[in-house]
């Protein structure tokens, strides 16, 4: 199917040079084979969902050199470069340059002699060097509608599992996490989250569903005829609720951050319906997700007669579009706006994240984003919005180079971290060497440290052996996001470490509920919640402050020091509060208590506070 919009022809000097500079390549495919004599320095990424590489992938320095030494002549009477020459190009062991200098062409305009680098189309294997694209050949780039249907045909063919969206919670644990799976990592904030607690962050959709994807549930899909789109996981992304819910279904753009009609502390933006400026350190992530989903729904019958089409135009882009389930007749959806997510693939370049994902995914559902192994098809298929972000052929290797992390720098913090031991009152210096060289890391970086939960647990528990605690008053431990006052609380996690005057508090609900913002921690259908409390001090009574969703709801608290148990029970009713309260004055403070919450309905656990 053809896109009006999409569908914009390559500009002419381009074709001009590329009709003698590929003459002889024409077909070649773009990239090197076991059989090619050309050399491959480039390291491939591993494939294995949440595995990195311990070697970034390389860019070649040495050029493909020619056989001859007649300097290239050039002839024109445009302001378009056109070049001619006889120079044979020939095979050659040393790997493709993306960094030398190139030839230079002559242009002469009005009595004006000006010379610029000669731009040759090709992409660079810098970021992925397997034979995924040895389809996609040096010719196609430029004609953009031939390397348009060739790409779509590519990425169709090859997306040969259909996840359903129900199964995507578990594949996001994997690709969006980076540090071995102890945390996923919110799009938007940048938060680390609890990959199990699914009650605090929910499956984005980057090309928002409204906008022409919504699907029928999967029990009417039993025909294996999913909505492809919505479940695609190249543009699905593990996000907090709140965060997900601003976004909306606005499309992207830059807003005016002098006067927004709302922001964030994580840097994201929005307008009162439309527009949404997420965070700088994703802009890219998300221009690059987008141009995926409209190249890979292109309205045929392998894209289920879907066509997404990313455009300028913010009347169009604010339009939802209702999918029809297994219709025949092509349905047109459109996001944007395009030239701001040209814009951002350049200010925000593909990072070792997007690679690790694209990895997983590809070993998930089979196919790659292609704009992710190789950025620079953002110019060859959006040539206009490219050069209006001031890319141009001679410089597009440097604007579309990676940032990568930093393996050496990464396995030092790892060593660091493991290097604090069991904490004590002397662990402060190692401590604080493994937090400074990890805030030194670059922000990609981070994402790989894989004892970064070791070092928040060090932290947290060097709090403990080193407080000054106050054993004259009572300590109140909030069981929701937040008290009115800013007292810390779960912020959603249903485990988790609270620390205050002291005391410590790990908590663990296995309820499927995740925390009330409101309401607090769940103990429901005799799925308990299980403290473990430390650094006590002599208390006399353990208070927890509990609601129900229900009417005449029994639970009871046991309070154990290993050696003696206290328990209470209440009833507690719908929408109004209760304090249990147990008597502990004859437990041990010394050691550890276990408290068991159990609730044959819904309890929900507001604060816990421990009496002197």
């Amino acid at each position: 199917m053809k896109k009006s919009i999409k569908k914009a022809v390559f500009g002419l000097a381009l074709l001009t040079l590329a009709s003698v500079s590929l003459a002889s390549c024409n077909g070649v495919n773009i990239f090197p084979t076991k059989t090619q004599t050309q050399t491959d320095t480039t390291t491939p990424v591993s494939t294995t969902p949440g595995e990195t590489t311990n070697t970034e992938p390389v860019t070649s320095t040495t050029p493909v050199t020619s056989t001859s030494s007649t300097e290239p002549v050039v002839s024109t009477t445009t302001a378009e470069p056109v070049t001619s020459t006889t120079e044979p190009v020939v095979t050659t062991t040393e790997p493709i340059t993306t960094t030398t200098t190139e030839p230079l062409v002559t242009t002469t305009t009005s009595g004006t002699t000006t010379t610029t680098p000669e731009f040759t189309p090709e992409l660079y294997n810098v970021i992925y060097d397997g034979n995924y694209y040895q389809s996609i050949t040096t010719n196609m780039l430029t004609n953009v509608t031939e390397l348009r249907i060739a790409i779509n045909s590519l990425l169709s063919s090859t997306h040969t599992t259909k996840r359903s969206y129900s199964k995507a919670f578990d594949d996001l644990n994997t690709i969006d996490s980076y540090d071995g799976g102890k945390y996923v990592e919110c799009l938007y904030t940048g938060e680390k989250m609890d990959p199990a607690n699914h009650g605090y962050w929910n499956r984005e959709h980057v090309w928002a569903k409204s906008h022409g994807i919504k699907t029928e549930d999967d029990s009417k899909t039993s025909d294996g005829k999913r909505n492809l789109a919505y479940s695609d996981l190249h543009h699905l992304r593990a996000t907090e609720n709140s965060i997900n819910s601003t976004r909306n279904n606005r499309y992207f753009d830059i807003i005016d951050h002098a006067n927004p009609s709302g922001k964030d502390k994580y840097g994201n933006y929005w307008d009162s319906t439309n527009a949404f400026e997420p965070r700088d350190e994703v802009k890219g992530d998300i221009a690059r997700m987008l141009f995926y989903m409209d190249i890979r729904y292109d309205g045929k019958e392998a894209d289920q007669y879907l066509d997404l089409v990313l455009t300028d135009d913010t009347t169009e882009a604010s339009k939802s579009v209702n999918y029809v389930y297994e219709t025949t007749e092509v349905i047109t959806s459109y996001l944007g706006k395009l030239s701001t997510l040209v814009k951002w693939a350049y200010e925000d370049p593909v990072d070792s994240r997007e690679i690790s994902r694209n990895n997983a995914i590809f070993t998930i559902q089979g196919n790659r984003n292609p704009f992710i192994d190789h950025p620079e098809l953002v110019y060859y298929l959006y040539e206009t919005q490219s050069q209006s972000a001031g890319v141009v052929g001679s410089t597009l290797s440097t604007s579309v180079a990676p940032k990568l992390k930093d393996n050496a720098k990464i396995t030092n913090v790892d060593a660091l971290i493991e290097a604090i031991g069991t904490v004590t009152k002397d662990s402060g210096d190692a401590i604080t060497a493994a937090r400074n060289a990890f805030t030194a890391l670059d922000e990609i970086s981070k994402s790989f440290v894989t004892n970064y939960y070791k070092l928040l647990a060090a932290e947290e528990a060097y709090k403990i052996a080193t407080a000054v605690q106050n054993t004259t008053i009572d300590t109140k431990f909030y069981m929701y996001k937040d008290d009115s006052a800013g007292e810390p609380g779960l912020k959603g996690s249903k485990e988790g470490t609270l620390n205050k005057n002291g005391i410590s508090l790990y908590y663990k609900a296995t309820s499927s509920t995740a925390p009330s913002d409101s309401y607090g921690i769940y103990a429901q259908n005799n799925k308990n919640v299980t403290f473990k409390a430390s650094g006590l001090y002599t208390i006399s009574k353990v208070v927890f402050r509990i609601s129900s969703t229900n009417d005449g709801i029994a639970g009871t608290v046991t309070i154990s020091d290993g050696t003696t148990n206290k328990s209470a029970s209440s009833t507690v009713n719908k929408n109004t509060y209760s304090e249990v309260e147990v008597d502990v004055s004859e437990l041990d403070a010394t050691k550890e208590w276990t408290i068991t919450v159990t609730s044959g309905s819904s309890w929900r656990i507001a604060n816990v506070t421990f009496k002197i």
